[in-house]
Order: structure tokens, then C-alpha cells, then sequence
């Protein structure tokens, strides 16, 4: 079919099939109810203005075919309140989804949306309501909009945007299988209204160090955070009571100790170095070697769209600052670094914490001039969604500011 502009319901019955091919469109400024299927052809786009509502099957992608959610025209008509309403039995997936409304709120109220690929905000605000549910039933049963990362060589990602607000999306971080017991450096890529233990940690607790003690809500999510003998302030309990999240304090010079995880939540952008043992199948009162994987960590939050300016940078020459990615996309560091909202920092080297490297990981230098890094590491320019690095002070009373031009959103690379 070509494209269909509807200025009343659009409606598909059950048994009823519509077909959008390649590049056209099929837009209502009503309601849409889907009860058949409707297919999406290559670069075809489904574009609505008022409330979608999928009970049978959109399809979005068919192998190379890809076609394009948009919530909102960009016109006068989509200035309205609306409500998304998933399969409500059966998970659903995009590869592209854009945001554009002028005003009002798009609610997700019911059913999961997994993002394949690419998430584009131009105008409006997107509440994705996410949350996880079924811990008691041992069942992990999503609502919302997911940035998935299935697989090392996939992770849906915010492309370049303009403008808009888009709240409460889940965003996931892969630990493979060959993953190691190591630090990584992390950063959030979403400001969470809910605890570090309440993502993180999957909102699980230990508090016993008799052997084979597990509190594991979620299998194969989540990891543990320690830092107390007793299991007090949200840590999970170790005989040891060691440490395993630190953050850097750029007036001092030092690492500091993350205080609870309870209470303390996250913030787009801020950096931290965690140990991610595994999965928190793992038990913690059998050796310290162990490795349980994969795991994924997830977070609930709000994304950052638009300009970061970092507040919380070393002040003195040779002091460093660790920087954490404030958005859910690659960035290019040397673009980033060799502009003119980089002051005082090093545009020449910059420093990763690889965790596949040696026994327990390494600190590797990256040359900028020439990509190089010191040990070799897959570590490159470009800064991955919720990965951080040292930088050095060239000059005192540093500044930086991300933006979106910066980013590498077309393209899905290797998880490290």
C-alpha cells in the first residue's frame, strides 16, 4: 500500500492484514486499535498523534526490512496526551523509534517494548513507566521501553537528538559469558529515581555470611555490591566486608567509598569503578575467585538529552578527573576532546580500565594522534554507553561539555 493519512480511528480487524511498503507512511491523527497485523516494509513508518493500541501484532522488522515507530508527527496535531499500548501478552520489538511531539505526554501503560537498534528525541516527552515485577514468582516480567544489549555486538542506543524528554526507560549492560571476576569503570546512562540497590542489585539483599546464602530476585541480571560484614546500608555481607564500588574524588585525588546503596541512587553521567563478580547466583562466602556469568545490569531512569556540561572536574594541572559517559550512545572522544568545549583537558591521551586484560585487569593508555593504545586493548575513541576514563589537567579550572553531535549512533559495536 502507499502511504494512508487518516483523520479518524484507524482500525484493524481481527484476520485483517495492512501492509506498508517501502517508504510510505500510515499516520492517524486518532486512535489507532490494532486486532490483526500490520507490517512495516522497509523505511515505511507508523505515525501517530493520538493513542496507539496493539492487541494482535505490529511488525516492524522482517531480516534486512526495517520499518520506523514515531511517536508523534512534529505537526500542530501532536500536542496531545497519549497513551501506547503494547501486546499486553506478548513482548514487542523495534529497531527505530522517534519521538516528536510538540507538547503533551506520551505514557507507555501497558505491555514491553525491546529497542533493537536506534531511539531519536526531537520534541516532547515520553514517560516510559518501566518497571520489573515477578521476583517472588522468580519470573522477570517487563513493562515499558528497553535498550537492550543482547550480545557483544549489539546495543540499542539514543542517536543524535534535539530536544524532548524521555523518562523511565530500561537500559542493559552485557557481561558475556567469558566475562571475568574484574573492576570496570561504569557510569550510568540514565539518572534513576529508585536505589542502587534497587537496580544494580535487582533489589536483592544478603545479609548472612553462612554458606550458601543467595538472594538472586532476577537469574542472570543484576550483580553484588559489598562493602559491610553484616549486610547494613544495602551491601550484600561478605566475611570480609570489602569494598567493591569506589568513586573519584577529583578535589582530593582519591577514590572514596559509595556509603550505602539503599538509599544512594544514580545520575546520568556520574562515573564509578564497580567489581562485577557475576551473576548473583554466585555464593560469597566460597572463595573470591569465582566467576558466575553472564549477567546484565540494568537501570530505570531518565536519559540525558541535549548539552552535559561536567561540574565536577580536578582544578589543578596534572590532577585527573575520571569522566563518565552521560549518554546512552557512543561518544567520540577525540572529537569531543579537540573542540572548543574542551578547557584545560588533555586532547592527547586518555585513560581506560580494561577488564579482560591480564588476571584481573589492567590500565591501558590511549594515544589519541594515532589510536594506539598501551597495553594493546580493543579499547578505542569511542566511549561505549556506561564506560568512563581518566583525563589528565593541562591547565587549572578545567571545563567540558558533551553534546550530541558527538555521538556515534549508527553504527553497534563490540561491548568491552
Amino acid at each position: 500500500m502507499s502511504s494512508i493519512l487518516c483523520n479518524a480511528q484507524f482500525y484493524v480487524s481481527n484476520g485483517d492484514e495492512v501492509y506498508v511498503s517501502d517508504q510510505s507512511t500510515l499516520y492517524s491523527n486518532e486512535d489507532i486499535e490494532n486486532n490483526g497485523t500490520i507490517r512495516l516494509e522497509n523505511e515505511s513508518y507508523l505515525i501517530f498523534d493520538a493513542d496507539l493500541i496493539n492487541n494482535a501484532t505490529i511488525s516492524y522488522q522482517d531480516g534486512n526490512s526495517k520499518g520506523i515507530l514515531q511517536i508523534g508527527s512534529g505537526e500542530a496535531s501532536s500536542n496531545q496526551a497519549q497513551d501506547i499500548q503494547f501486546n499486553a501478552t506478548q513482548g514487542e520489538e523495534a529497531p527505530f523509534i522517534i519521538l516528536n511531539k510538540t507538547s503533551g505526554v506520551a505514557n507507555i501503560t501497558r505491555g514491553h517494548m525491546r529497542l533493537l537498534e536506534r531511539f531519536k528525541s526531537i520534541s516532547g516527552t515520553l514517560d516510559a513507566n518501566s518497571e520489573i515485577t515477578g521476583a517472588d514468582t522468580n519470573e522477570n516480567i517487563s513493562k515499558g521501553l528497553t535498550f537492550i544489549n543482547p550480545d557483544v555486538a549489539t546495543i540499542s542506543v539514543v542517536e543524535e537528538s534535539s530536544g524532548g524528554i524521555v523518562k523511565n526507560v530500561i537500559t542493559e549492560l552485557l557481561f558475556p559469558e567469558d566475562s571475568k571476576r574484574a573492576f570496570k569503570f561504569f557510569s550510568s546512562s540514565v539518572t534513576t529515581p529508585e536505589s542502587i540497590n534497587a537496580n544494580l542489585q535487582e533489589g536483592g539483599h544478603i545479609t548472612s555470611t553462612v554458606v550458601g546464602t543467595f538472594d538472586d530476585p532476577y537469574p542472570g541480571y543484576g550483580t553484588h555490591i559489598t562493602g559491610s560484614e553484616t549486610g547494613e546500608n544495602g551491601f550484600d555481607a561478605t566475611n570480609s566486608g570489602n569494598p567493591s564500588v569506589f568513586f573519584w574524588d577529583a578535589s582530593t585525588q582519591v577514590y572514596t567509598l559509595l556509603p550505602n546503596t539503599d538509599e544512594r541512587t544514580l545520575t546520568a553521567g556520574e562515573a564509578a569503578l564497580i567489581l562485577v563478580r557475576g551473576s548473583r547466583v554466585l555464593d560469597l562466602t566460597v572463595d573470591n575467585i569465582q566467576d558466575n556469568f553472564p549477567t546484565i545490569l540494568r537501570t530505570i531512569g531518565d536519559l540525558h538529552i541535549g548539552d552535559f556540561t561536567l561540574t565536577n572536574l580536578a582544578s589543578t594541572t596534572e590532577e585527573f578527573s575520571l569522566i563518565g559517559n552521560p549518554y546512552h550512545a557512543e561518544m567520540d572522544l577525540d572529537a569531543l576532546l579537540k573542540s572548543p568545549n574542551n578547557v584545560g583537558l588533555s586532547s592527547s591521551f586518555v585513560y581506560y580500565f580494561d577488564p579482560t586484560l591480564g588476571s584481573q585487569g589492567s590500565y591501558v593508555t590511549l594515544d589519541l594522534s594515532d589510536q594506539s593504545t598501551t597495553p594493546p586493548s580493543l579499547n578505542d575513541k569511542y566511549l561505549q554507553p556506561n564506560q568512563s576514563f581518566f583525563i589528565e589537567n593541562i591547565a587549572d579550572n578545567a571545563s567540558l561539555t558533551f553534546k550530541e553531535s558527538f555521538k556515534r549512533s549508527n553504527e553497534q559495536r563490540q561491548n568491552k
